[in-house]
């Protein structure tokens, strides 16, 4: 699989297309820049010059701070993934293309719009690749790292949806969460990595049954996770198809959480008088039994 690339915003980066071992003097990367021209035969020439043509400057002006092939979890298919950092016309964002080369066509319309004078890339580059999805990062309600697979996986936490990459190692999934909790937050300054908001989120579904029904905790929410606190937080409409209210936030110190279970793709919790809620219990059907007894095992630690 090509490696990622990270790129330094204050130097043009050239790129190139992966490739085997070098020849001619060019290095295997690519990243040799050669210049077409001078003296050689002609075949020599043609090839530095189709060698010219692979060459990519990345335009100061998109701030790239990373970009590289990974895996979008849910087709497990390698796509070319961009972390852009904020610019004066755009916040900081995620973004995946299908392939490396349809990123470098979208780059190279965009840097023939600036030539153009297209200003910071605003300008028109019709007919060029455009991205599958871009996920603004500040909008993000969380990222963290999945803890309940044996994959390494980053999970972006839309307003709707939960968006996850797969990366080859852990270290290659660190780095990538530190740039993209540091833009997240607009954080420019060095020191401690940045924590997720919640360090475990889970989608669930709450049962119409126990505290559910009767304080209005119904439908599809996230279940979220500090050292303190397990929070439940509304995804949808304040109310539910058949005019029930819904409750937006409800939070629970762990301290008030008597015992829990899980039974197939089932988890449930009990809480004591304590808590906001009165005592009783939560059901909610998660993804998978794997992910049920992850939560179990978590809350219990």
């Amino acid at each position: 699989m090509p490696s990622s690339h990270s790129s330094n915003s204050n130097t043009p980066t050239t790129d190139a297309t992966n490739g085997g071992g070098g020849g001619n003097g060019v290095a295997g990367d690519g990243t040799t820049p050669v210049t077409p021209g001078g003296s050689g035969t002609p075949n020599q020439q043609h090839h530095h010059h189709q060698q010219h043509q692979q060459q990519l400057i990345l335009p100061e002006s998109l701030n790239i701070v990373l970009h590289g092939y990974q895996r979008k979890l849910k087709t497990n298919r390698k796509k070319y993934f961009v972390v852009y950092g904020d610019t004066p016309d755009k916040c900081a964002r995620l973004e995946y293309f299908d392939s490396e080369k349809k990123f470098k066509q979208s780059i190279a319309a965009v840097t023939s719009s600036l030539a153009a004078g297209g200003g910071s890339g605003s300008g028109s580059t019709s007919g060029a690749p455009v991205a599958k999805r871009s996920i603004a990062l500040r909008s993000c309600f969380n990222i963290n790292k999945r803890h309940d697979t044996k994959k390494h996986i980053i999970a972006l936490f839309t307003k709707d949806d939960c968006f996850c990459i797969v990366f080859e190692s852990e270290d290659e999934l660190y780095r990538w969460l530190r740039t993209l909790l540091k833009l997240q937050r607009g954080e420019e300054s060095e020191g401690d990595p940045p924590r997720p908001t919640f360090e475990h989120v889970w989608d669930v579904y709450v049962q119409r049954k126990g505290l559910g029904d009767s304080y209005g905790i119904l439908g599809n929410y996230r279940l979220c996770i500090t050292d303190k606190i397990l929070s439940l937080v509304r995804i949808g409409p304040a109310m539910t198809a058949t005019g029930d209210q819904r409750v937006e936030v409800v939070e629970f110190s762990l301290a008030s959480i008597r015992r829990c279970g899980a039974s197939q793709r089932y988890f449930y919790l009990e809480v004591g008088r304590s808590s906001k809620t009165g005592a009783g219990e939560i059901w909610m059907e998660v993804q998978d039994s794997i992910i049920a007894q992850n939560m179990h095992t978590t809350i219990m630690k």
